[in-house]
């Protein structure tokens, strides 16, 4: 890519080129910006009052890249594993903003409250979000991760994790979210099974700048 050409008009030139909805591969840089483009169908956001809230698809191949970055010199070994541990596993990111700000710091006067909101997001999600199929099949959340940034981000966010086997192949998928206790009431968000099916996979040769050997030798 050429290095003065922003990546939303590589994404475009991309695109045109292949002639269908998304390229078939992508660096990491544009593979970040193909899932928060709107036109992705894999970033979906709302506000509710002041509340805003973003569900956000995230590929396997982001949360594995994630984990290669970890480790020093990764070997095609690393990427075949870290592949396996994910695989059964797809990942959404749910992130709450107010005008910019994490809209735990704006209940912080009322310490109950707070407190009460901040157990929700570090430890009951399960009982607050959900996904179901155009079959009305309920997919429960099996994991998820609160990150802990004590005021520094524009936003509170969880990783949400749903069993792949519950997922693939079923079609539309519905996102339920009720009230975490911030006067949303309850909210869904639909995505296209067309846009999950679509998603570039990852170039891994090249990790935002970090080279990983193709081989163990």
């Amino acid at each position: 890519m050429n290095k003065n050409m922003p990546t939303y008009l590589y994404l475009l030139l991309m695109i045109s080129i292949t002639g269908c909805g998304s390229p078939e591969q992508l660096k990491e840089k544009q593979l970040k910006a193909y899932v928060n483009s709107a036109d992705s169908g894999l970033t979906l956001e709302r506000e509710v009052n002041d509340l805003t809230i973003k569900i956000q698809y995230r590929p396997n191949d982001l949360v594995v890249a994630q984990e290669l970055r970890a480790k020093q010199g990764p070997t095609l070994a690393d990427l075949n594993e870290a592949r396996k541990k994910y695989g059964s596993v797809q990942y959404w990111v749910m992130s709450l903003s107010e005008h910019g700000e994490e809209p735990l710091n704006k209940i912080k006067g009322d310490p109950a409250h707070f407190n009460e909101v901040l157990q929700n997001l570090s430890f009951k999600m399960d009982q607050f979000v959900h996904l179901t199929t155009e079959d009305l099949d309920t997919i429960p959340l099996i994991d998820f991760m609160y990150s802990r940034t004590f005021g520094s981000s524009s936003a509170n966010s969880v990783l949400l994790a749903f069993p792949s086997e519950r997922i693939t192949g079923k079609g539309d998928l519905y996102m339920h979210l009720s009230d975490l206790g911030f006067g949303t009431g309850k909210q869904r968000f639909q995505f296209l099974a067309e846009d999950l099916e679509r998603v570039p996979s990852l170039i891994y040769d090249d990790l935002e700048g970090q080279r990983y050997a193709k081989n163990d030798e």
